[in-house]
């Protein structure tokens, strides 16, 4: 092979791998709503424990929203730890401001949204989320 076809089939040989879209199984996590702010929630919590309790994601994706048309939440909310301290920022892993959407993900299924809190510093305010399973 010539330099030039060697370039021509490595470029098409990555097209295609970029053009491939690898399967993922969306599960809605709902709304996750901050009934009291400073009282962080699960990101399960509004979904049967029983049907996804250990469930392990490739993506984990929210959006700062308070219901289902979208509406804006008045304050920041914060994706962490159980035991976060919005205040200081320990066991905060990202701060969302209203509307925000942000995603996390991990080579093949090693996210566990059960273990990931959701605080917001107006009350009523909070997150729909979603993962994907691979």
């Amino acid at each position: 092979m010539r330099p030039a076809q060697i370039l021509l089939f490595v470029a098409s040989a990555l097209a295609a791998f970029a053009a491939y879209t690898f399967p993922t199984n969306p599960v809605s996590l709902g709304i996750i709503t901050v009934t009291k702010a400073g009282t962080p929630v699960s990101l399960v919590s509004s979904v049967s424990a029983a049907k996804d309790q250990g469930v392990l994601c490739r993506a984990i994706e929210l959006e700062a929203i308070k219901d289902v048309v979208k509406t804006a939440n008045t304050g920041n909310v914060f994706v962490g730890a159980s035991d976060m301290n919005t205040s200081t920022g320990v066991g905060v892993i990202k701060t969302l401001i209203p509307g925000e959407q942000w995603s996390v993900w991990a080579t093949g299924n090693a996210l566990a949204p059960d273990r990931l809190f959701l605080d917001a510093a107006t009350n009523g305010d909070g997150a729909q989320g979603r993962c994907l399973v691979q």
